[in-house]
């Protein structure tokens, strides 16, 4: 599950990581849902 987060981590720009960790956060969640969809 661990490497499952670093991967999606890189499909994020570090730019918006680095302006607002909230649109990490934002952006990663509908990721985790897409893979649990697909799995």
């Amino acid at each position: 599950m661990t490497q499952e987060l670093e991967a999606s981590d890189v499909t994020i720009p570090k730019i918006q990581n680095t302006k607002n960790p909230a649109t990490r956060i934002d952006m990663k969640a509908p990721l985790l849902i897409n893979k649990r969809a697909g799995q």
